[in-house]
């Protein structure tokens, strides 16, 4: 978790996750254009997780597909240099060798944060989202993201029967299902709510990714919601944008919660 501090607040940010690049249904280099212009436009880049696929990927094992990620991240960087770059973890990250790497990489970029769960900037926390499985709250992000760190990379089957899937659209209707905007809201503001960072602590809008459903701003119980999508066939995918006069720490609030 991470507070930015005030006096280093980004003039312009852009949050960009739900890439699952490496896999078969991934778009994402089709959207690599528009992300470099952004990143280039912006003074701070917030990674929202999934980012990767290592579950999915076609590119073979862990390590090295891992190993892909770290390439692909430091491409980025250069294409973009001099921004202030942060990576907040998604369920895709469990991985305890990407997370390695992405530390290590952090070490050796120092335009590189790694936030872990959630980035507070004024009155915007960005997350990843993955936090509406199971209920909304710490202990049910904790078992689902154990959950996800266990499995094992698909096999050759199970990748020709999820992309047969993919290739019909069951993945947009099972997303529409499961990620219903007003339940994925009400579990959003349990959670920041519980962690100080709802309406009460002077947040007005929530930036996250996960349930690969594009919203430009919707608003729910004192908040504004926005969803880039995901960079995934079918799926509608434009990252959030947000210009640095419209975020800001409320009066008498220094920014840094309780």
């Amino acid at each position: 978790m991470l507070v930015w501090p005030p006096e280093r607040m980004p003039t312009d940010l852009v949050f960009i996750s739900d890439l699952h690049l490496f896999s078969a249904r991934s778009t994402a280099g089709r959207h690599r254009p528009i992300m470099i212009d952004l990143a280039k436009r912006a003074e701070m880049v917030v990674f929202g997780g999934d980012l990767f696929d290592l579950r999915w990927s076609r590119l073979g094992g862990h390590q090295e597909t891992t190993r892909a990620a770290i390439c692909w991240l430091e491409e980025f960087i250069d294409a973009a240099p001099q921004r202030q770059y942060v990576y907040l973890f998604g369920n895709h990250d469990c991985d305890p060798g990407l997370r390695d790497q992405l530390c290590q990489l952090a070490r050796r970029r120092p335009e590189l944060e790694i936030a872990g769960d959630w980035l507070r900037i004024g009155d915007i926390v960005l997350l990843h989202g993955d936090v509406i499985e199971g209920g909304g709250d710490a202990a049910s992000l904790d078992r689902y993201r154990l959950r996800w760190s266990l499995k094992p990379q698909a096999s050759l089957t199970q990748s020709r029967a999820y992309d047969a899937a993919v290739s019909v659209g069951a993945h947009r209707l099972a997303a529409a299902l499961a990620h219903r905007r007003r339940r994925t809201f009400q579990r959003l503001l349990t959670y920041l709510t519980a962690h100080h960072l709802g309406p009460q602590a002077g947040i007005r809008r929530v930036v996250f990714g996960h349930t690969h459903r594009y919203i430009p701003g919707k608003s729910f119980g004192g908040l504004r919601f926005y969803n880039p999508g995901a960079a995934v066939w079918g799926v509608p995918f434009q990252p959030v944008f947000i210009a640095g006069h419209d975020h800001h720490y409320p009066a008498g609030d220094p920014g840094w919660g309780p």
